[in-house]
């Protein structure tokens, strides 16, 4: 299983997509059709950004703020939607409007509605990019996922780990590995 896949499954659990559809006023279903067809916008738009020296530094800065072991869907749950605002419009850039206006259609719900919807999912969405990213591990030992060799069974163990709020760490890291890593969680 590939780690948007991952990252998918861990944001679409009954739990998760019980606290998106409560607190955004759209059905289950609605909130899990929306992160399905995010997620991959959302990461290739993160993948676009890391193409630049500084946007890989501004990510790597976002990913660093958001390190957590906090599980998943307790991150989405508990979500600081103002700060999830100014991500998705860091992420999405001028395409932002157009975007979740697309998503918002595709999922039968307002605008507003899309747009909560996306504020809460993306301190949790940082949190997952940074955690493969930035190795989930203490310094000096063997980060937990390691995608400069591809994404292998090992990867996935880990993320599953730091996933379920087994913890993570900051690790030393810069930009220019970022895109390579973000490139890596598409395939």
């Amino acid at each position: 299983m590939d780690l948007l896949s991952m990252m998918t499954q861990a944001m679409t659990t009954d739990n998760a997509v019980g606290s998106l559809s409560g607190q955004n006023g759209v059905t289950k279903g609605q909130a899990s059709g929306l992160v399905t067809a995010a997620l991959p916008i959302l990461l290739q738009a993160m993948t676009s950004n890391a193409s630049s020296s500084s946007g890989a530094n501004s990510l790597l800065g976002a990913l660093n703020q958001h390190q957590t072991s906090i599980p998943i869907e307790d991150q989405i749950k508990d979500a600081d939607k103002d700060d999830g605002g100014k991500i998705i419009g860091h992420i999405l850039g001028g395409n932002a409007t157009g975007i979740i206006s697309q998503l918002a259609s595709q999922n039968n719900m307002s605008n507003a509605q899309a747009s909560s919807l996306l504020a809460q999912i993306a301190p949790a969405l940082l949190a997952g990019v940074g955690a493969a990213a930035l190795g989930g591990a203490k310094k000096k030992k063997k980060p937990a996922v390691d995608l400069s060799d591809g994404l292998d069974i090992k990867d996935v163990i880990g993320f599953a780990g730091m996933m379920s709020g087994a913890g993570s760490a900051k690790k030393e890291s810069d930009g220019s590995a970022l895109l390579g890593i973000l490139s890596g969680l598409m395939k």
